[in-house]
């Protein structure tokens, strides 16, 4: 079973289809309700980490 994968092209891109399934459930979120801290145990490739980092709502400064 491949556990980790990514395209070079479009390293922020979920390749593999369990990666899509464990991030379906932002799909129901507004943006104001995403969350604001996300614990992953354990990297592997990473494309978790880095589809959440690309794709988190960016906070609105006050200012």
């Amino acid at each position: 079973m491949t556990q980790g994968a990514m395209r070079i092209a479009r390293p922020w891109n979920l390749e593999l289809d369990y990666t899509k399934e464990m991030m379906a459930s932002l799909l129901l979120r507004d943006e104001s309700r995403f969350p604001r801290k996300v614990l992953l145990i354990g990297l592997g490739a990473a494309s978790l980490t880095k589809f959440l980092y690309r794709n988190q709502p960016r906070p609105t400064s006050p200012w």
